[in-house]
């Protein structure tokens, strides 16, 4: 599981105002492009969720049933 800040304080800030205390579901991320990967782990953790990246369908095949 990767964890990424934000560059925007102000935002990052305001959403965590918002977070639920503990994670509300777990997602799993699957892109090919690391930069997707980040955007989308940040903004998902941001409102409480846990998430879980894959780089590809396989990766992310194997994640699932482990």
């Amino acid at each position: 599981m990767a964890e990424y800040g934000s560059s925007n304080p102000k935002s990052s800030e305001a959403a965590k105002s918002h977070a639920p205390e503990s994670p509300q579901a777990t997602i799993l991320v699957v892109d090919d492009e690391p930069a997707v990967r980040r955007v989308l782990v940040m903004r998902l953790q941001l409102v409480g969720y846990r998430v879980i990246c894959a780089e590809d369908g396989e990766q992310a095949l194997e994640m699932f049933h482990n």
